[in-house]
C-alpha cells in the first residue's frame, strides 16, 4: 500500500473499508463537474475493487485525507491512461465541494508529481483536462505543467498538459 504524506494531506490506496467516503466524493456535484458524472454505492463498489487490483509499483489511486483526520476529502490518481492510442502516466484529482478552495487539489497534485519523478523514475505526467476546466487549468500550471495538445479519452476531447523530470 502506498502512502504519501504532505504539510497537510496523506494520500493513500483506499482499503475496502474506505467505501462510504469514496461513494461521498463520488457523489459530489463539486468534485465531479468536470467529470464523466456522478457514480452511485455499486458503481463506487467497483471502481474501489479494480483500484485496488491495479495498484502497483507506487501508481494507481489514492484516497486524500487531511493530516489528523478521517474524512476522506477527495481522490487522486497516477495512472497510466490511454489518449489517441499512447499510454501517458496522469495526475487527476477530484476534491470534495466543502473542501475546494484550500489548494488540496495543488498539493496532492505535487506530492504525485514528486512521487512519480523521484519514487518511481517516470520521465514525464499529464494531466488531462476539459477545456472549460479552468480551476483544474491552474492546478496544473502549479504543478509546473504546460497544454501541449488536444488529445482524446474514452471518446472525450480534452487539453493534454504535462510536465518533464527536472
Amino acid at each position: 500500500m502506498t502512502r504519501i504524506e504532505t504539510e497537510r494531506l496523506i494520500l493513500r490506496t483506499p482499503e475496502a473499508d474506505d467505501l462510504d467516503e469514496v461513494v461521498r466524493v463520488f457523489s459530489d456535484d463539486g468534485a465531479m463537474q468536470y467529470s464523466f458524472g456522478k457514480r452511485d454505492r455499486a458503481e463506487s463498489t467497483v471502481w474501489l475493487e479494480q483500484t485496488r487490483e491495479i495498484s502497483v509499483e507506487g501508481m494507481g489511486a489514492f484516497g486524500v485525507f487531511e493530516r489528523g483526520g478521517e474524512e476522506m476529502v477527495g481522490v487522486c490518481i497516477l495512472k497510466d491512461q490511454e489518449v489517441d492510442g499512447d499510454f501517458l502516466p496522469e495526475i487527476g484529482y477530484r476534491i470534495k465541494t466543502d473542501h475546494q478552495g484550500k489548494g488540496y487539489a495543488t498539493e496532492a497534485a505535487r506530492a504525485l508529481r514528486v512521487h512519480a519523478f523521484e519514487t518511481i523514475g517516470l520521465d514525464f505526467v499529464v494531466s488531462l483536462i476539459v477545456s472549460e476546466n479552468e480551476p483544474s487549468q491552474r492546478v496544473a500550471v502549479k504543478n509546473g505543467m504546460t497544454r501541449v495538445r488536444r488529445g482524446t479519452f474514452k471518446g472525450l476531447e480534452l487539453d493534454v498538459w504535462s510536465v518533464d523530470r527536472p
